[in-house]
């Protein structure tokens, strides 16, 4: 009776070294989605800046989303991309509130 055999006997020299995660680099687009995200909420009363803050935050958020998914293991940073991306959302859902409000009185 033979054991069986390991499939990653087969593999051709070490395997791909990762840094520590203390060492990886984290997307620039989360670290901007994420001070975009927070100014369009707090500047959110000023008409139309929270809204355009939002959108920018947003849209970066999705991009480092996306290079973050595309190499999960050598990008850090999902949750700081997330927590920009949903403060844009609510920076614009606030900056339209706070115009719909102007705009009734």
């Amino acid at each position: 009776m033979s054991t069986p055999r390991d499939p990653m006997d087969d593999l051709d020299g070490p395997a791909p070294q990762v840094p520590p995660r203390e060492e990886l680099q984290r997307p620039l687009w989360a670290v901007i989605s994420l001070a975009l995200g927070g100014l369009s909420i707090g500047l959110g009363f000023v008409p139309y800046l929270g809204i355009v803050l939002g959108a920018i935050a947003t849209v970066l958020g999705h991009g480092a989303l996306r290079q973050i998914d595309q190499h999960p293991h050598c990008l850090p940073g999902r949750g700081m991309a997330l927590t920009g991306t949903a403060l844009g959302y609510a920076g614009i859902a606030f900056g339209v509130a706070w115009i719909l409000l102007l705009t009734q009185v």
